[in-house]
């Protein structure tokens, strides 16, 4: 989805994950959507600093259902994608 879109050679595995997880849990079903999220242990990370290569490796769903929490609470979710496209948020 996001590969062919980002404007950088480069981008960091957190930047490609965070949107493939946020893509895959909004297109589920919304019933479907909140059993599994109920089900991963999540905190609601409130700063994209939170979205680590490290917490991607040992905990990817955890990552994901964080990534989709982040990104269903921010108000400019456009600047949010964006961000990430650009390079701009979520590099090493």
């Amino acid at each position: 989805m996001g590969a062919c879109n980002f404007r950088i050679p480069n981008p960091t595995i957190q930047a490609k994950e965070y949107l493939a997880y946020v893509a895959m849990f909004s297109v589920m079903p919304a019933a479907l959507r909140s059993q599994a999220l109920r089900k991963l242990k999540t905190e609601g990370f409130t700063t994209l600093d939170r979205f680590t290569p490290l917490l991607y490796s040992f905990d990817p769903m955890r990552f994901g259902a964080e990534a989709y929490r982040h990104f269903a609470a921010t108000t400019d979710q456009t600047a949010i994608i964006q961000g990430l496209l650009a390079g701009t948020i979520l590099q090493d």
